[in-house]
């Protein structure tokens, strides 16, 4: 089970050259074990991109929508990371293609991935 978040409040932070996107992983316990507390067993840093979204993790690659569709500094985009290597390995930019829509999630749906978009202000 893997988490992400930041290791600065973002909207304090922004896109400052302290804050870090974080990603750890957790033992996911068995139903069966009841209440249980977790502790992480592997994590890892990366670059601050900007706004976040839902992301999905499929063969050992988490799948991060972030941004604002087409705004200038918060651009939509895909982030792809190996988590077996703990890198960014893809970086696919939606500002053309998005028309003003705002990346939120990515689902699968029978082996393909889709990226759910929003308008502004929905």
């Amino acid at each position: 089970m893997w988490a992400t978040g930041f290791t600065e409040p973002y909207y304090k932070a922004d896109l400052s050259e302290t804050n870090k996107l974080k990603f750890v992983k957790y033992r996911l316990p068995a139903v069966s074990e009841g209440n249980v507390s977790v502790t992480p067993i592997d994590s890892f840093e990366a670059p601050m991109i900007s706004v976040t979204q839902g992301s999905i993790i499929r063969n050992g690659k988490l799948y991060l929508p972030f941004g604002f569709g087409n705004d200038e500094r918060y651009p939509g985009k895909l982030c792809v990371y190996d988590l077996d290597l703990k890198k960014k390995i893809v970086d696919i930019d939606f500002t053309e293609s998005l028309n003003g829509y705002e990346p939120q999630c990515v689902l699968e749906y029978n082996g393909h991935l889709y990226v759910v978009v929003t308008r502004y202000n929905v």
